[in-house]
């Protein structure tokens, strides 16, 4: 149950699709260590991140971020690996990547992130009574398509 959550949340946001994502309402997702959604003061950002537009409704809840289609820019969440999952404690750890064509002529959208890239994302997410509650996540970019290795 903790992993088909986790591919829910992560088929959601590869398919622009909040229906497959089992969020709560007040789920909190901390990327990098910034919060970003529920976070409709852009706490934590810069004042050039925020003014620029930066990463569309930073005060949305997860699903209704997803619906904006503010994460259209991701063209697959791929390589997913399952590092751990405690049922105890209702948390499960992902490894995976998530690939960025960067600006892609006639998309018909502006991506914000102009340079493709491949990010490696570790996301470890907090589930009870079916729904996510938490999501802390770090990533760091690599090269466009870059092999898992695993």
């Amino acid at each position: 149950d903790l992993i088909k959550a986790a591919n829910g949340y992560l088929d959601g946001v590869s398919r622009d699709d909040a229906g497959l994502i089992p969020a709560a309402d007040d789920c909190v997702r901390i990327e990098n260590g910034l919060q970003t959604v529920l976070n409709p003061d852009a706490e934590g950002f810069p004042e050039t991140f925020v003014s620029s537009g930066g990463l569309g409704g930073l005060g949305l809840g997860v699903r209704a971020q997803i619906r904006t289609l503010a994460f259209r820019y991701i063209e697959d969440i791929r390589d997913r690996r399952f590092v751990a999952a405690d049922t105890e404690r209702g948390l499960v750890l992902v490894c995976c990547f998530f690939d960025h064509p960067g600006t892609v002529r006639g998309a018909g959208f502006d991506s914000p992130i102009a340079a493709p890239n491949s990010m490696l994302i570790w996301e470890l997410f907090k589930v009870a009574g079916g729904l996510i509650r938490r999501i802390e996540a770090i990533g760091a970019a690599f090269p466009y398509g870059m092999r898992a290795g695993w």
